[in-house]
């Protein structure tokens, strides 16, 4: 079966939905999409045997947290199309070609095997070199909006046989940034970058810097290497070694993928330690990993727990729901030397007498943002 018909596929289609409405079933546009699924998936996939599918285009909001971002979102109809391409070609495609490293957005991995991986990394280099050595730690300057469009077609291009794959993908890359009236993009630069809330974002990420990764292993020879999206971190022998690694990385990522570093990039001793995906991580000289969590994390961790606890005592959210929460940072926690932390989190936050200990598995809260254009939805049968 060709890769395209495995997206315009109706079983694909009705699976793809069920992992786009994931934590979204009470938002407006994913109730109306559910009032009539199946006509909705029967024109979607003719849509696409047409070859005649187009992108709705995006609304915005922003996060703050961790920092600010402005986040350009598909409509829920095309997150379900992403998600039929995502799970039923890109993972298998693009996902074979990475090295093992790689870490984010692949099923079986993420920060926590990041992690792993990276203190894997530290007791190997302990056994060879002591606690002689240097980080190298790397990440892009403003990412997501420096990938070009040029490139990153040349090499999906590349790594899908199926043109009509290729096709549809370039309709969602050309589809953004998002324009106004007039035909000006709204943010950005033409034939530039890739929308933060689209699901393929992550895999033209993750791959986009997949020549970066055989560069470091096989032309650098480090192979004691993490990365996590567009941070990096290299485990090097002496302090020329990584010098030597970011000067040539530096260039590989000027020169090869039209980007640049950001300039928070730097060399330190191994055991002054790095901030990584939340953590810091050390090495000690009894060769023992350390790893606490960053203060800023635990500031916002705490701020979260603290709002919501004060949610669940006016009414306005279920112990429940806190207890869902409360769980889910304590298993986080238990991957560094926060056994302190967890206590006093637990002290300060105690759940009522009576709580009942089933964990609540509702959907998460939010407003539903108000769209960015005015799309045709005609296609779309609403309630």
């Amino acid at each position: 079966m060709r890769d395209y018909d495995k997206i315009a596929n109706f079983h694909a289609l009705e699976q793809a939905y069920y992992r786009a409405r994931r934590g979204k079933r009470h938002k407006d546009e994913v109730i109306e999409f559910e009032m009539h699924l199946s006509q909705n998936l029967m024109t979607m996939l003719r849509l696409l045997e047409e070859r005649t599918y187009a992108p709705l285009g995006y609304y915005h909001f922003v996060i703050t947290r961790p920092k600010r971002r402005d986040v350009y979102a598909a409509y829920f109809p095309d997150r379900v199309v992403l998600h039929a391409i995502c799970f039923e070609v890109l993972a298998h495609r693009l996902g074979r070609h990475l090295i093992h490293d790689n870490a984010a957005c692949q099923v079986g991995k993420g920060t926590h095997f990041a992690l792993k991986r990276l203190r894997r990394h530290l007791h190997e280099h302990y056994r060879e070199h002591g606690t002689r050595g240097y980080f190298y730690q790397f990440d892009m300057s403003k990412f997501f909006e420096s990938i070009p469009h040029d490139r990153l077609k040349a090499m999906l291009t590349a790594r899908l046989p199926d043109a009509d794959v290729c096709e549809l993908l370039f309709r969602f890359i050309d589809n953004y940034p998002p324009r106004d009236t007039r035909g000006l993009p709204l943010l950005g630069r033409p034939g530039m970058g890739c929308p933060l809330g689209n699901q393929t974002s992550q895999w033209f990420g993750i791959t986009y810097l997949d020549a970066l990764d055989k560069f470091i292993v096989n032309e650098l020879g480090v192979t004691r290497y993490s990365r996590y999206m567009d941070d990096g971190v290299l485990v090097c022998r002496d302090y020329a070694h990584a010098r030597a690694c970011e000067a040539a990385i530096g260039s590989f990522v000027a020169d090869v993928l039209g980007m640049t570093l950001n300039p928070k990039s730097h060399v330190t001793p191994v055991t002054q330690g790095i901030a990584y995906l939340g953590w810091r991580l050390w090495l000690q000289d009894n060769g023992h990993i350390g790893q606490r969590l960053k203060t800023s994390v635990k500031k916002d961790m705490t701020a979260t727990l603290r709002h919501l606890y004060w949610q669940c005592q006016i009414g306005a959210a279920s112990w429940e729901e806190f207890e869902c929460v409360f769980t889910s940072y304590r298993a986080h926690l238990s991957y560094g030397e926060t056994h302190t932390l967890i206590e006093q989190l637990s002290a300060k936050f105690p759940l009522p007498p009576g709580c009942e200990d089933d964990l609540y598995e509702g959907d998460s809260c939010g407003d539903n943002p108000l769209p960015l254009l005015d799309i045709d939805f005609d296609w779309i049968v609403a309630g």
